[in-house]
């Protein structure tokens, strides 16, 4: 029988590991480079395949433990993707959390801490609608999403299909 409880834990280690090294790629304190070449100097240890596996795609544009998350669940995905794309609209530019950039769609993850007041909900849905005005689909997505990738794809897909009839 299988130990869900161990299975579960692997992977969060392995989540927490992508979202530590992300943050830290971020906040400048290693680089991605000096990350493998620490793991490459413990060829051999125990674990070390799959912390390698694990940590493969460090990319400190990740700007929160959701995006690094929603960027691991866009990789199982078929599509291209970027993080922090920049784009303009009515004489304004903007950075998305992640783009399809051949479809115009916008994948952006709302953090808790991300609306801090009614100001900041009205230039989010202000900033939505001029990328709207230009073409851009959205997927807003929190955490209870990441819990439900097959879902959190598909719903990404539904928007790619929105675009392209466009």
């Amino acid at each position: 029988e299988v130990d869900v409880a161990l299975l579960a834990d692997k992977r969060a280690r392995r989540l927490r590991g992508r979202v530590a090294a992300d943050h830290a790629v971020r906040h400048e304190v290693c680089t991605s480079e000096q990350i493998q070449q620490a793991l490459a100097a413990r060829h051999g240890f125990r674990g070390i395949a799959r912390a390698r596996t694990a940590l493969d795609i460090v990319d400190g544009k990740h700007e929160s433990p959701g995006e690094t998350l929603t960027a691991m669940i866009l990789r199982e995905g078929p599509w291209d993707f970027e993080p922090q794309l920049r784009v303009s609209a009515r004489g304004r530019n903007f950075r998305l959390d992640f783009a399809l950039r051949e479809h115009k769609v916008a994948i952006e993850f709302d953090g808790e801490g991300k609306y801090t007041g009614p100001e900041v909900m009205e230039d989010q849905l202000a900033r939505q609608a001029a990328l709207e005005a230009e073409g851009w689909v959205f997927v807003r997505l929190g955490w209870a999403d990441l819990d439900d990738p097959s879902t959190l794809l598909r719903r990404i897909a539904e928007a790619v299909a929105v675009a392209e009839a466009r």
